[in-house]
């Protein structure tokens, strides 16, 4: 697997971040991203295939984002934050083991169901 870069963080300039297969499962990489004002403009977040056991909740923080994709990872539960990202219009979580989904879904009103 290829070394990461502090610029393969940061979102191009359609506000997007393209981080698959990354395996992020031992690392803990993954609660160390997202806690910098860069990410506020954020608009698209892909986040699948890496592993992950939970959603970052400072994800939660870039208010804009409009599509979400954590597909194909191991997460259980959509943790309540989600409810803070009014913009999003597409949530990819396919291929997860989530339990259910939270009633806080239904604070964002653009979602396509």
């Amino acid at each position: 697997m290829e070394e990461l870069q502090e610029a393969d963080f940061l979102p191009d300039k359609d506000g997007r971040v393209v981080l698959k297969y990354n395996d992020w499962s031992s690392t803990g990489i993954h609660r160390y991203l997202f806690k910098d004002t860069v990410y506020n403009n954020l608009i698209s977040l892909d986040i699948s295939d890496n592993n992950l056991l939970v959603i970052n909740e400072n994800i939660f923080d870039c208010w804009r984002l409009e599509d979400l994709n954590c597909a194909n990872n191991k997460i259980q539960v959509i943790p309540d934050g989600i409810g803070k990202l009014r913009h999003l219009q597409r949530f990819e979580a396919s291929g997860n083991i989530l339990n259910n989904l939270t009633s806080a879904m239904c604070n964002c009103k653009e979602l396509e169901v």
